[in-house]
């Protein structure tokens, strides 16, 4: 094996150690980017639910293509939070108000 391989393999193997500094710092920012991205959908939510009067998991679902638990979850998120109110208890009748 060549010394440059080696020197390659040895400087691709440290950058890739999940303890270094850069990996965490690459963890954290991939962690902003996360919340940065969920914070701007749940004030889409809000908004939508302003201008509609109203919104429902189907309809936050489709606007974010994600899956019915993932919407399910914002919505509580935001109803715990007290900025919007669940009206219904379960089923197709249940939507959600901004307060």
């Amino acid at each position: 094996m060549s010394s440059i391989f080696k020197e390659l393999k040895s400087t691709a193997a440290a950058s890739l150690d999940a303890d270094s500094p850069e990996s965490e710092t690459m963890r954290e920012e991939a962690q902003e980017a996360v919340q940065s991205r969920i914070t701007k959908r749940k004030e889409r939510i809000i908004e939508k639910a302003r201008i509609d009067g109203q919104i429902t998991n189907d309809g936050v679902e489709d606007m974010f293509c994600i899956s019915d638990r993932t919407a399910g979850r914002y919505l509580g998120e935001l109803v715990d939070a007290g900025k919007m109110e669940k009206v219904g208890n379960t089923g197709r009748g249940v939507y959600y108000k901004a307060l």
